[in-house]
């Protein structure tokens, strides 16, 4: 097929690979799976040779998705310490993020907290997180959720005296 020009015959490709989507799928996996070697060094250079542009579409995915992002980090820090994993909806960290601090009531910068810590043996579920604002959260620190209260009513004791 002659085209007349560059535009033509990228417009033909384009239509051809949607129409063609899973035909082209198995074929690159085909030749992926032959090529293992080949295609990890390609990667490679490609990586090293556009770090700059990587970085900028991690970025821009990071800002569009940071739910995503901040549940990939917990799931991370469970896993690291072996403590169990346990699947979490996306609906139940969407209404964890939007719920008010249970500690102050605040509802901005909202985060996800475990009520027994990760490094304290906490498991990363639906169970043991709460939503606390950035704040709290800081104080809260690496305390169980009964310290941390019973701290946080002793402090307000003294105060009252």
């Amino acid at each position: 097929m002659a085209y007349k020009n560059k535009e033509d015959k990228a417009a033909y490709n384009k239509k051809w690979a949607a129409e063609n989507a899973d035909k082209k799928a198995a074929h690159n996996k085909k030749y992926n799976d032959a090529n293992k070697k080949k295609t990890a060094a390609h990667a490679k250079i490609y990586r090293a040779e556009n770090k700059e542009k990587l970085a900028e579409i991690d970025k821009l995915y990071r800002a569009a998705n940071p739910l995503k992002e901040k549940e990939k980090d917990l799931r991370r820090r469970a896993n690291k310490k072996g403590n169990g994993i346990f699947t979490i909806s996306k609906r139940f960290m969407r209404n964890l993020y939007n719920s008010p601090c249970v500690s102050c009531g605040a509802s901005e910068r909202i985060e996800a907290d475990h009520l027994i810590p990760i490094v304290k043996g906490g498991r990363h579920s639906e169970g043991n997180l709460q939503p606390l604002c950035k704040s709290c959260n800081s104080s809260k620190g690496p305390k169980l959720w009964i310290e941390f209260v019973a701290e946080k009513k002793g402090s307000q004791r003294k105060l009252m005296v």
